[in-house]
């Protein structure tokens, strides 16, 4: 039996995918910390933006979707794979030259049913990842999905 690490992301098994958030999420409030370097406010704005991009942390593993993220304070949520109901790939114009785009993630989480993993690279595939992922996990819990829908 193995004793996890105080703060460390549950991991339940092996970690299918990892990914981060790009700088250019946050494109507009960079351009903003370079204005205001002068006035030194700028230098502090650009560390934290340079923070809050490496604290956020996207990760697929064999059974969970899980991310965390905050600068002071350190938040991780959830999603087991076998209650994503529908995954969306996004690609903004802005982001598009760069290969970066969302994925959104449709749940039956109850607290926050959509999810954005925002600004990620190869959006297509990270969204092709995480299905196989859902649909394996629907397999192996004997998960069907039932659709009531009236016209």
């Amino acid at each position: 039996m193995s004793v996890q690490a105080r703060g460390a992301v549950p991991l339940d098994t092996d970690t299918v995918w990892t990914g981060r958030p790009s700088h250019w999420l946050w494109f507009n409030q960079w351009c903003l910390a370079v204005l205001t370097i002068p006035l030194v406010a700028g230098i502090f704005w650009a560390l934290y933006l340079v923070a809050r991009q490496r604290t956020t942390i996207y990760r697929i593993t064999h059974e969970r979707l899980l991310w965390q993220s905050g600068v002071f304070t350190r938040r991780t949520e959830q999603i087991e794979l076998y209650r994503v109901r529908d995954i969306a790939a996004e690609e903004p114009f802005a982001l598009r030259p760069f290969g970066l785009g969302h994925v959104i993630v449709y749940s039956t989480d109850a607290s926050d049913p959509v999810k954005r993993l925002a600004a990620v690279q190869h959006p297509q595939a990270v969204a092709e990842t995480l299905r196989s992922q859902v649909e394996h996990q629907r397999r192996a819990r004997g998960i069907r999905t039932i659709e009531m829908g009236g016209t």
